[in-house]
Parts: structure tokens; C-alpha cells; sequence
């Protein structure tokens, strides 16, 4: 008895099968397609840090830390109070940046502690820091803010704590615990490292006098 033939398909079946091969193959080079286009449009969207004045220089440490504003001095008067001007002929260069005081009593308090005294999120708004999150906002690493205004700050938990204004202020003392904790988590994950960036020129002697709205 001859052996039995080799199992075959129809001419017709394996065009079919090409067809629906190439129409698979298709199919997912267009999904690769869409979600790629999905992505850049994406990336699209996120703004990106503004060129303008008052950010180019938020951290350059050819000048004093909050321009040049006294830090310790602000642990000695009421909130929102403005602090008191810092000297050039009282500075304390730490970690890269200088800080000017009003006195040398309170530069030597801060040589002393400098964590004590250095503000917390970097010398930026720490309702920004702890809760404006892209795609609304940039702040990120590589773009810091908001600003603040040297009357608008608060002390808790012995911490020095600066805004943009006194609504951001507001908004973040009604949580303050989570906030804290929210604006320390996020400053240390972009600053692992002892060397994390201060604000030097991102600053405003008076929120009052800018024209900005703020939602509530």
C-alpha cells in the first residue's frame, strides 16, 4: 500500500491565512503607532519651566540665599512679619550657598545649627512644593518654584515655612501635618543628597503688590 500523502491546504486556504497574517501584522504596527502618538501628545501637553526673569536664577549661588534676607531673624518675630535685611559683612557660606545676617549674633546662632534655621522646601512656597503637581504645574528638579514673599511665611514645629501668598499659606496650615510631610517627601526624592538647591532670587518683599490671582 502506498504511504498517504502529505497533508495539504487548499491554494485558496493559505492565501487566507496570508491575508489574515498581514492584517495582524498591521494591526499591531497601527496600536504601536497610536500609543506612541498617544505619548508624544502626552509629553506635549506638560508645560515646560518658563524663561522668564524671576526663574532663570532661582538657585544661583552668586547670590545670598532669599536675597539676602536675615533667616534667623525671622524666628523672633510674628508671622507674616517682614525679616530683617541681611549685611554682607555677616555671611555664612553652607553647603555652596551664603546666607547674610543682620547682626553677627545671629550669624553665629546659625553657624551654630544651620538645619535649624535653613528654610524647608529649598526657600520655595511649601504649598507649591508639597501640592502643585504637573500637568498643572512644572515645578520639578530641574525647574523650581513657586517664588515667595518675605511676608508671607509661618513657623510650626520650629520649621521656617515661606509662600507665595497668604491664600497658599492658608490652604496649607488647614492640613499642615500632611503638608509638611507631602513638600519634605518631594523636595528629598529631587535632593537625595545633603547638597539639595536654595532659593537665592525668587523672592518678592510683599505679596500684596504683585498681580496675581490666587484660587482659593
Amino acid at each position: 500500500m502506498p504511504p498517504p500523502a502529505a497533508a495539504s491546504h487548499p491554494a485558496g486556504t493559505r492565501k487566507s491565512f496570508n491575508s489574515l497574517a498581514k492584517a495582524l501584522a498591521g494591526l499591531a504596527g497601527m496600536a504601536t503607532f497610536l500609543f506612541l502618538l498617544a505619548n508624544f501628545y502626552a509629553a506635549s501637553q506638560i508645560p515646560k519651566c518658563p524663561h522668564i526673569p524671576t526663574l532663570v536664577n532661582c538657585t544661583n549661588k552668586a547670590y545670598p540665599v532669599l536675597g539676602g534676607a536675615d533667616v534667623v531673624s525671622f524666628f523672633s518675630r510674628a508671622d507674616g512679619t517682614p525679616p530683617a535685611r541681611g549685611k554682607p559683612a555677616y555671611r555664612h557660606v553652607h553647603l555652596g550657598y551664603t546666607y547674610y545676617f543682620h547682626n553677627s549674633e545671629n550669624m553665629r546662632r546659625f553657624a551654630e545649627s544651620p538645619s535649624r534655621f535653613i528654610p524647608r522646601n529649598g526657600g520655595f512656597c511649601s504649598w507649591g512644593i508639597s501640592n502643585e503637581f504637573e500637568p498643572e504645574f512644572v515645578w520639578a528638579r530641574d525647574c523650581l518654584g513657586p517664588a515667595v514673599s518675605l511676608n508671607a511665611w509661618i513657623i510650626r514645629n520650629d520649621r521656617l515655612y515661606l509662600f507665595l501668598a497668604d491664600t497658599p499659606e492658608e490652604k496649607f496650615e488647614k492640613n499642615l501635618s500632611e503638608n509638611e510631610k507631602k513638600g519634605d517627601r518631594r523636595y528629598l526624592a529631587w535632593f537625595p543628597e545633603q547638597g539639595f538647591k536654595m532659593n537665592t532670587t525668587c523672592v518678592f518683599e510683599d505679596h500684596r503688590r504683585l498681580d496675581i490671582e490666587i484660587s482659593p
